[in-house]
């Protein structure tokens, strides 16, 4: 995955989980348990892709500095 392709899934992760967060203001009962399982996901997702990029960041550092 590239770059630009990373940074298109963080932001529409961010868009989901924003939005998910604004339905479950209005609708608590019924969106609190999907928006946790949201939330659940969407955590790890974002760890993986920081270090995935620090991965590539580690690898390009051999011949440039980070």
């Amino acid at each position: 995955m590239t770059g630009e392709r990373i940074l298109q899934a963080a932001t529409w992760s961010t868009v989901v989980l924003g939005l998910s967060a604004a339905v479950a203001v209005v609708w608590t009962e019924t969106m609190a348990v999907p928006y946790a399982v949201i939330g659940l996901l969407a955590f790890p997702a974002g760890c993986g892709a920081v270090l995935w990029r620090f991965a590539i960041a580690l690898r390009r550092s051999r011949a440039q500095a980070l």
